[in-house]
């Protein structure tokens, strides 16, 4: 280490703690010698172990190099009283050892005898005063490291907030071992990565790096504090501190319980800054010190965090058990769904809507001075929507709340199923979706689930009950089972119905309600004919308040109500609307589903209901027989041809057919304009008048290709058995598709 004159005190460099008190302990020490001894020039020297030396000199005399000051000192100490230094006239010096392993010396040149004997007499007491203040600084310095320690160590014991207390460790360790920068690193095993979790000096907080690179991951293996003179020369440096441009560089491992979890490092950016080895025992304190506050601060955060459970925990039962109770007495006093929407509102503190299982909005109830909760009702349309189908299947197989908010436009929605059965929901309750959902969330969504399912239970057998009663009455009318027409339209009348109404019958039957190589069970078939009816009632109730809805084992009857127009006169136009948006209803709610109807004929009287009904029957019967199921078939206009096709064999009835109209089946565009000519002059009662007007053609073509009919056919068309022949042999053909 380079010796600097006394005259440079104001040269910047950082020193080691105490260093600035040697400096002018030194200082005055050449001072008292100059005014003692009389000596022209002189120095004074400190050789200390860990920091080599320190020279304080007269200005006039330079100093000589450190090798020859260094040999000079080891002569004084042997006992030589005049040495030669540098090359200069002889000089007269003395040495002494302080105890610490340091050494302190005087040398001067004296100008005389008195000078000489002046210094042999004085110098010995001033290096005997010089060796005991330096004790004394290092001891302040001792105290002061113990002290700063201490003090760590009790805001450690004060303060459990982990990065205020690492905060104050490696502002401290910075500090009192001379240095630049220093940061703390803590190792996370599951990641394998080490992170600086604090540090002074430049902001590092957050870089991370590899745990298997770097001095820290060298620390942590060896297990003991370790010194890079250079970090810029280290090979094992990392490229995250690069930019940071250290030199030296100390680091201790932190050992909490034994086990690793981190470094605590200083840095000095000066390239002639030195960390000596008092330095690391040191650090090493400041590395117990911070392993402690870590491992007491991880403990308190775990005894909080368990505390913070259990108290949820026990803010989640209560809550629960309050929801439960109240929940129950909501559907003990019988204040229905709304009063159960009104009471979960109100403990949610969120708005609620409560659908069955085909999206009717049964309740919905807003906290008092929430937000309206009409918005969080879904579409009552929404089984049309195949994302929303779909998501809803997907609740109902989860059986728990939905993960995700629904999709759809709007606010977003948690979804929750009430579940009836293992393979049956019994509806949806709605709430304002909040992500992500906490424990206590959740138990209180199956909580008020629980409740909301009672309650829909209770609503269901009501509505099962009024389904028999009304489905009694109803089968009673179409099998004719009642005493008298004013007996039966007063049973009518006391489910709010009234028979003075026309009404339509109408048969639908659900064929197959998914694909055909699925197999269902008898419990899965029976839930979906009850699904079957169900929204077959509801849509019905929605689009003809009016109509009425029974099932007959597995046949879904609809009394239609003709819509009334001006004058109150029925409409005259059959319900085939109302059925085929009915069926499209059935194919949104049951995936997969294929219905088969049959509308009979209009009743006006009691007595009309027992024939229309068994007309209807058989009107689907022979539609599913003949053209398969799917089908929808107005028995009215078969005509005369219902007769034969209710009671007659299918491939007797489709050869008929074929033998009939054989020739004209299957044959090329011209054949097809003949059967469309033969079909219009049979709905047009033999005419070809009308024929011609009903087909925009020409008497004449028409009158040319019923003849090219005839011919093909081989027969004639003025034969009236040849026309009835024709007639049913195209009915037949209309309802097996050959046409």
């Amino acid at each position: 280490m380079a010796t600097r004159p006394a005259a440079s005190d104001g040269e910047l460099r950082r020193e080691a703690p105490g260093a600035g008190g040697l400096k002018r302990l030194l200082g005055r020490t050449l001072r008292e010698v100059l005014a003692q001894t009389h000596v022209p020039d002189a120095l004074v020297v400190l050789l200390q172990p860990e920091r080599g030396l320190d020279v304080r000199h007269t200005p006039g005399l330079p100093p000589p190099d450190e090798a020859s000051l260094r040999a000079a000192v080891g002569r004084l100490l042997a006992g030589t009283a005049e040495i030669e230094l540098g090359g200069a006239e002889p000089r007269i010096g003395l040495a002494l050892e302080v105890g610490d392993g340091s050494l302190v010396a005087v040398i001067a040149r004296a100008a005389d005898a008195g000078q000489r004997a002046r210094f042999a007499d004085r110098c010995p007491l001033l290096l005997l005063a010089l060796a005991r203040e330096i004790l004394l600084i290092r001891g302040r310095r001792r105290e002061d490291e113990l002290e700063r320690l201490n003090a760590t160590a009790r805001r450690i014991a004060a303060s459990l907030d982990l990065d205020e207390v690492l905060d104050e460790i490696i502002r401290d360790a910075t500090e009192l071992l001379g240095a630049d920068m220093g940061d703390i690193v803590l190792l996370d095993p599951q990641a394998g990565t080490l992170r600086i979790v604090a540090a002074t000096g430049p902001e590092s907080v957050g870089v991370e790096w590899s745990a298997e690179k770097g001095l820290s991951s060298r620390t942590m293996a060896a297990r003991r504090t370790v010194m890079v003179r250079d970090y810029q020369r280290y090979r094992h440096r990392i490229e995250e501190l690069a930019e940071y441009e250290v030199h030296a560089v100390l680091c201790a491992p932190l050992i909490a319980r034994g086990a690793v979890i981190g470094t605590i490092t200083v840095h000095s950016k000066n390239p002639a800054y030195e960390f000596q080895p008092g330095h690391t025992q040191l650090l090493s304190a400041f590395a117990s010190h911070a392993a402690i506050a870590i491992e007491n601060a991880r403990r308190y955060q775990a005894e909080t965090r368990l505390a913070r459970e259990l108290r949820e925990a026990n803010e989640q039962l209560a809550r629960s058990l309050t929801l439960q109770q109240r929940l129950v007495e909501q559907v003990l006093s019988d204040r229905g769904i709304g009063g159960i929407a009104r009471e979960l509102a109100s403990l949610l503190q969120r708005p609620v809507v409560l659908h069955d299982d085909l999206l009717r909005t049964l309740a919905g109830a807003s906290p008092p001075g929430g937000e309206s909760w009409e918005v969080l009702a879904l579409p009552s349309d929404g089984l049309r929507d195949p994302a929303l189908s779909a998501f809803l299947r997907e609740l109902a197989a989860s059986r728990a709340p939905s993960a995700r908010p629904a999709p759809l436009r709007g606010a977003p929605r948690l979804v929750a199923p009430v579940i009836r059965s293992p393979t049956e929901v019994s509806g949806y309750l709605v709430l304002p979706w909040q992500e992500p959902l906490t424990s206590l969330d959740r138990a209180l969504i199956e909580v008020a689930i629980t409740g909301v399912a009672l309650e829909m239970a209770k609503l269901r057998a009501r509505v099962e009950l009024e389904q028999d009663l009304r489905g009694e009455v109803v089968m009673d009318l179409l099998t004719g089972a009642y005493s008298s027409p004013d007996t039966i339209a007063a049973r009518v009348a006391q489910l709010g119905f009234d028979l003075a109404e026309p009404r339509d019958v109408v048969v639908l039957r659900l064929e197959a309600p998914a694909p055909p190589d699925r197999r269902l069970g008898d419990s899965e078939q029976l839930r979906l004919r009850r699904r079957f009816r169900d929204v077959v009632a509801a849509k019905v109730g929605a689009r003809s308040p009016a109509s009425m809805v029974a099932t007959d084992g597995d046949l879904v009857i609809i009394l239609a109500a003709r819509r009334r127009g001006a004058g109150a006169r029925p409409d005259p136009e059959p319900p085939r609307s109302l059925v085929e948006e009915t069926i499209e209803e059935v194919r949104g709610a049951i995936p997969g589903a294929i219905v088969s109807a049959a509308i009979g004929d209009l009743c006006r009287a009691t007595e009309d209901y027992a024939r229309s009904y068994r007309l209807t029957r058989g009107a689907l019967e022979a539609a599913c027989k003949l053209g398969g199921p799917g089908r929808v078939v107005d028995a009215r206009s078969l005509g005369v041809a219902r007769l034969i096709i209710s009671s007659g064999d299918r491939e007797e009835l489709l050869d008929f057919a074929r033998r009939r109209l054989g020739p004209l089946l299957g044959g090329g565009e011209f054949e097809r304009l003949l059967l469309s000519t033969l079909r219009t002059y049979v709905e047009s009662g033999f005419n070809q008048r009308e024929t011609a007007r009903r087909a925009y053609l020409h008497p004449n073509t028409v009158a040319y290709r019923l003849r090219k009919v005839g011919e093909r056919l081989g027969t004639s068309l003025d034969d009236p058995s040849v026309r009835l022949d024709l007639a049913l042999a195209l009915q037949i053909g209309l309802l097996a598709d050959l046409l």
